[in-house]
């Protein structure tokens, strides 16, 4: 009779244990509920237009997945996001790491013509602390949108600080890879059909402060923040590009940039500026005389010009030679 005792104990404790799970697991997925009815009406009360459409919370016993079927975020200024279905995963034992995954058809408006921007895959992976968010690493394939196209988009943030810090100090690191993009046929691209590769690994110096976006990056200017980019890499046919320096703002929120690249295909690169019209005739000639000078073969043979490269009042400069004027960057806001 023994054996059967312990049989019964062990099933016993099994039971309690599967009730315990249960219940337990059943209290997070309220309190998954609960925080998203909270974080609605607060952003509701300071002006914003939330929509989740049907809510519905599964995958026990060893997921949490919420399931919002009809995701939309706006402001009182116009600007509108609007998604398809979006799945929120995370495991009980680690409730501060978080996935969203939301494949399909995005909708984002400005207040003007919306743009509606089609993915293949998305994903997005989330560390949660007591300070916020901490990480970020998103991933998006087969985008088309407005009739480009872009293979694959790699992001990921990461928070080094918690608490206000100097101008010299790093508060936040980014790195970002976009691959095999197709620019829409109109305008023309000013380079090749395809860029094969854009890249940045970069660190935020200072500290945003929590603001409205517009009064924050002002704080950010003003009290001397910058970007750092550890390293630049830009592959488009005829152009390859790899470098790193300093970027800032100036007074109307237009970027400063000082740093030094190496550069292949330039030659050809100014033609075809020169042949958007982006570059003057006369302007691409001589700044293909004088760069072409500068310019040394590499190991493989292939001529290569490392020079400083800045960005002032919009004006690009790549050694001696400004080339052209960017246009103004228009913000969000």
């Amino acid at each position: 009779m023994r054996p059967r005792v312990h049989i019964s104990v062990i099933l016993a404790t099994l039971v309690a244990l599967a009730a315990a799970w249960l219940v337990w697991w059943q209290s997070i997925a309220s309190t998954m509920k609960e925080q998203l009815t909270a974080w609605t009406v607060e952003a509701k009360a300071l002006g914003w237009t939330i929509g989740t459409g049907e809510v519905a919370i599964d995958g026990f016993p060893f997921l949490l997945r919420m399931r919002l079927a009809a995701p939309a975020v706006g402001d009182g200024a116009g600007r509108l996001w609007r998604g398809p279905p979006l799945s929120v995963t995370l495991r009980p034992w680690a409730p501060e790491r978080a996935s969203l995954t939301m494949p399909g058809q995005h909708l984002l408006s400005a207040g003007g013509e919306p743009l509606v921007l089609q993915m293949g895959t998305a994903k997005v992976d989330l560390v949660l602390g007591g300070h916020g968010l901490e990480a970020l690493a998103a991933d998006f394939g087969d985008l088309t949108a407005g009739g480009a196209h872009l293979g694959r988009a790699e992001l990921s943030l990461n928070r080094l600080a918690f608490a206000p810090v100097t101008f010299s100090t790093p508060s936040l690191s980014l790195s970002l890879t976009l691959r095999d993009l197709l620019p829409a046929a109109e305008p023309p691209p000013p380079m090749g059909r395809r860029l094969v590769v854009a890249a940045v690994k970069a660190r935020l110096l200072g500290w945003l402060p929590a603001a409205p976006p517009k009064v924050s990056v002002e704080a950010w200017r003003r009290d001397g923040g910058t970007v750092e980019v550890d390293g630049l890499t830009v592959e488009w046919p005829p152009l390859r590009l790899s470098g790193k320096g300093t970027l800032a703002l100036d007074r109307d929120l237009q970027p400063l940039w000082a740093g030094s690249c190496s550069i292949r295909g330039l030659g050809e690169a100014i033609d075809a500026l020169t042949g958007q019209g982006l570059v003057r005739a006369k302007d691409g000639a001589l700044a293909k005389l004088v760069l072409g000078l500068l310019s040394r073969p590499a190991a493989d043979g292939v001529a290569e010009l490392t020079a400083p490269v800045s960005v002032e009042d919009r004006m690009l400069h790549i050694g001696p030679a400004a080339l052209f004027k960017l246009p103004e960057l228009t913000w969000p806001w």
